[in-house]
């Protein structure tokens, strides 16, 4: 994998996180749980959609949502999102990757 490869968890190049990076931090993250990956990692940007990316993020990720094209608006829904998985707290990554 290059180092040039960037995704943009920004709107700048100041504040973005190399993939590399991400893995690095997922990895510590399951390390810490004894092995088990983060349950959910969505992205608000399509680069994250990327075969390389999913490839990349198997081994620390169990689901991820990301957006197949360009996205038109500058974050998630969030109040929408936390609210279904207040409302139901028994959802699953899976389930809550495909709320709407």
């Amino acid at each position: 994998m290059g180092t040039c490869l960037r995704i943009g968890f920004g709107r700048s190049s100041e504040d973005r996180i190399s993939l590399a990076d991400l893995v690095r931090v997922l990895n510590t993250f399951a390390d810490a749980r004894q092995g088990a990956k983060l349950d959910l990692l969505a992205g608000v940007t399509c680069r994250m959609s990327k075969i390389e990316t999913a490839y990349e993020l198997q081994a620390a990720v169990r689901f991820l949502v990301a957006s197949q094209v360009g996205i038109p608006f500058v974050a998630w829904p969030y109040k929408a999102f936390l609210t279904d998985l207040i409302e139901t707290p028994s959802l699953g990554p899976e389930q809550l990757g495909k709320a709407p």
